[in-house]
């Protein structure tokens, strides 16, 4: 079945939108939230856009909304459509000034926050037609469902309809104050930093993280060692102005201590050391290709690209 609807007015094209995003979040009532809308007002909209092509679009079963033929037929030939044109509205508009842009960015990892972060004043800058919204969060990333338009996370995606760019990897480097040093001593080897003060890490569930496969960059070994402490924490912030104090050694994203490595706050332990590796991707909706989102897609491949 073909469709070839007469549109009797915008608000059938609005209603053609409001389904293709409904699909693609699959929930009225996180379409509703992101639309500033209801719940009964999507129903609405959607039972109206049913009279008008005379076809029953959706159902609802105990799994959620399930598309019947007719829907996904209807689906699949207007989602490309309406995508395009809204990207064909958002690109009149920042062209012609009238509107602001309001691109909501996904931070799921502390380094990938310390590395971005200080570098958004100078964007926002040089970007006036730019706002940004951004969330920092523990969860996976799904950007339809959660109405983001990038991210920047340590997990791929599984939707193939994402675009993902590797940006850098980031290593778990053990730390320490030069006064803890003084009084504790310089460890010389793996052993003896295994029987140092050594703050622990806490799981997002907050379970103790006491087993680490390290890795030895001159030898190429990964060695799993085990190393209980009596301090544990869940922000690797927080340890790192606990390890500047001089009573404890901290693990930290290498990204996250170059300012106190250069100021002479924090010195590297075993630099040849790493506990952990973490990827970091640029997630992007591969059929969201706004202008303004393509400038922050690019400034965030930049500012990665200098560390």
């Amino acid at each position: 079945m073909h469709f070839t609807p007469k549109f009797e007015s915008d608000s059938m094209l609005d209603d053609i939108a409001l389904f293709v995003k409904l699909v693609d979040v699959g929930s009225f009532s996180q379409v509703a939230k992101l639309t500033n809308s209801t719940q009964a007002t999507i129903s609405r909209r959607i039972q109206n856009l049913e009279a008008d092509l005379g076809v029953v679009v959706l159902k609802r079963n105990q799994r959620g909304l399930v598309m019947t033929d007719e829907g996904r037929n209807l689906y699949e030939q207007v989602k490309s459509s309406v995508n395009t044109l809204q990207n064909v509205w958002q690109e009149l508009y920042e062209q012609n000034g009238i509107l602001r842009t309001t691109l909501r960015l996904a931070l799921t990892t502390e380094s990938a926050r310390d590395v971005i972060l200080q570098h958004l004043p100078k964007f926002l800058q040089e970007n006036p037609n730019i706002k940004l919204h951004i969330t920092f969060t523990t969860q996976q990333i799904h950007l339809i469902k959660q109405n983001y338009d990038l991210a920047i996370t340590s997990e791929l995606p599984s939707s193939s309809i994402h675009n993902v760019i590797l940006l850098r990897k980031f290593h778990l480097k053990a730390y320490a104050s030069p006064n803890y040093i003084v009084k504790y001593g310089n460890p010389q080897n793996l052993a003896e930093l295994l029987q140092h003060r050594c703050i622990g890490s806490l799981g997002f569930d907050g379970s103790e993280q006491d087993t680490y496969q390290v890795y030895h960059a001159e030898s190429s070994q990964n060695i799993v060692v085990t190393h209980p402490s009596n301090l544990y924490m869940d922000t690797t912030s927080h340890a790192i102005e606990l390890a500047k104090s001089g009573e404890y050694i901290t693990g930290a994203w290498d990204s996250m201590v170059q300012n106190e490595l250069a100021r002479g706050e924090l010195v590297s332990i075993l630099p040849e050391l790493s506990f952990v590796e973490l990827p970091c991707y640029l997630v992007r909706n591969s059929e969201r290709k706004s202008k303004q989102e393509q400038i922050l897609a690019k400034f965030i491949e930049q500012v990665f690209a200098s560390y």
